[in-house]
């Protein structure tokens, strides 16, 4: 699906525990492609092995603001983005939910000063 902005996912995920992949490699600034689970049959997606960081989001904050927090983590940490980011919605047997953020990442290279 094609998406304005963040906000729009809850409306169109479905309930947890669900998987969200997105390609984002920053804050959106405009409309960004995503995909999301669904109980309807479709095409496997398989996703290479890959360096990532992972974030758990408890239910107490809100997921865009952790995203945006963790993408300036990986900036001051000199991570370049790689490839698709995941965000998964856990729920336990006892109903707790949880959110997990994943980001494929790679080190920046660093080029000498002339």
């Amino acid at each position: 699906m094609r998406l304005d902005h963040p906000s729009e996912l809850a409306a169109l995920c479905p309930a947890p525990p669900a998987t969200l992949l997105t390609w984002l490699r920053g804050q959106p600034t405009g409309g960004f492609t995503a995909a999301v689970t669904t109980d309807r049959g479709g095409e496997k997606l398989t996703l290479p092995a890959r360096a990532v960081v992972r974030a758990v989001v408890p239910p107490s904050t809100d997921v865009v603001h952790a995203g945006q927090d963790l993408f300036g983590w990986l900036h001051r940490h000199h991570l370049t983005i790689t490839g698709p980011t995941v965000e998964e919605h856990l729920v336990d047997a006892d109903g707790a939910h949880a959110v997990v953020l994943e980001v494929s990442v790679h080190p920046q290279r660093h080029t000498p000063l002339a």
